[in-house]
C-alpha cells in the first residue's frame, strides 16, 4: 500500500506522501498515523491537543498539562499532543467523548515559522530549502500535515458538530486578550471550574507557561526529543519568537496576498 501512495517532496525528508487526504512524512508520521487507526485504544476523558505544525502547540500543550495536572478532585486525564488531521481519527476516537483542544494561526506566520524549523531539523543531506520554494509547496498544500488549509477546516466543522467537545482557539486571539481568559473559559467549558483554593492559579500558570519563561528552562536549552532513531529535535528548535505578524519580515506583498486569497476561498 505504502508503494503505491504519491510522492511529494519533504520540507526535512526527501519525499513525504499522501495518505488520505493528508501529507506526511513516511517514517514517523504514516507509521504513527496507522498505529493510532489500528491499534490506539481510547480513553472517554483522553484530551488531545491538537494543531498544525508551528501553531503554538508547545505553548498551549504545556498550559492544558499545568491547568489538568492542578484537578486536585479529579484523576489526572491522559494528554496527548498531535498533528494528526481530524479525519484521520477513526469513529472510535471521535465518537467515544473525549476532548480535543485545537489551536490555529495565521498561514502566513505559519509558513514562515515552519520553513524555519524545518530547515533547523531536516536531514543534513538535504540542501536547505529555499523561501520561495517552501511557499509554492504550502500554496499547493504539500508540506507535512497539510494541506494547511483543510487541517483547520477540519477541526472547525467538528468543533460546530461537537462544541461540548472540541475547543477551537486561535493563536492571536490568546496573545491579544490573555491566555488566563482562554484558560478559565476552557475549565468553565467543560465543567471544571476553578475553587476558591486555586485563586491566583491561572495567573501563576501563564506565567510559568510563558515564551520567556520556558525558552529560558534549562530543558529547553540543552535538552532533545527523539522521534525515532533518525529524527531527533533539540528542544531549543521549538522556541523561535511567538511573534504576530514576523511574516512581514520575510513574505513580499504579493505573498501575502496570495496566502490571503487561499483563506478566503476556503472560507
Amino acid at each position: 500500500m505504502i508503494r503505491t501512495l504519491p510522492k511529494g517532496r519533504g520540507w526535512m525528508t526527501k519525499e513525504i506522501v499522501l495518505y488520505q487526504g493528508c501529507w506526511l512524512p513516511l517514517n514517523w508520521g504514516l507509521e504513527g498515523v496507522l498505529f493510532v487507526q489500528n491499534h490506539f485504544k481510547v480513553r472517554p476523558t483522553d484530551i488531545f491537543l491538537a494543531a498544525f505544525m508551528k501553531c503554538g502547540s508547545t505553548w498551549v500543550r504545556t498550559l492544558i498539562y499545568s491547568i489538568a495536572a492542578n484537578l486536585e478532585a479529579l484523576p489526572l486525564p491522559r494528554l496527548f499532543a498531535t498533528h494528526m488531521p481530524y479525519g484521520l481519527f477513526s469513529k472510535s476516537v471521535t465518537s467515544c467523548g473525549c476532548k480535543f483542544v485545537y489551536i490555529w494561526r495565521d498561514p502566513k506566520d505559519v509558513l514562515v515559522s515552519k520553513w524555519h524549523f524545518m530547515n533547523q531539523i531536516k536531514s543534513k543531506n538535504l540542501p536547505p530549502l529555499s523561501l520561495p520554494e517552501a511557499f509554492e509547496l504550502f500554496c499547493e498544500g504539500v508540506s507535512e500535515y497539510g494541506p494547511f488549509w483543510d487541517h483547520v477546516f477540519g477541526y472547525w466543522k467538528a468543533s460546530q458538530e461537537s462544541p461540548h467537545n472540541i475547543l477551537f482557539l486561535k493563536y492571536e486571539d490568546m496573545q491579544r486578550e490573555s491566555p488566563q481568559f482562554t484558560l478559565r473559559y476552557w475549565r468553565s467549558s467543560w465543567r471544571f471550574p476553578f475553587s476558591p483554593k486555586e485563586k491566583g492559579v491561572v495567573k501563576k500558570i501563564v506565567e510559568l507557561c510563558s515564551f520567556k519563561n520556558l525558552s529560558n528552562l534549562e530543558v529547553n536549552k540543552i535538552g532533545v526529543e527523539r522521534f525515532t532513531d533518525e529524527v531527533v529535535i533539540e528542544n531549543h528548535n521549538f522556541f523561535r519568537k511567538s511573534q504576530i505578524g514576523d511574516f512581514k519580515n520575510y513574505l513580499t506583498g504579493e505573498m501575502a496576498a496570495h496566502l490571503d486569497s487561499i483563506t478566503m476561498k476556503k472560507v
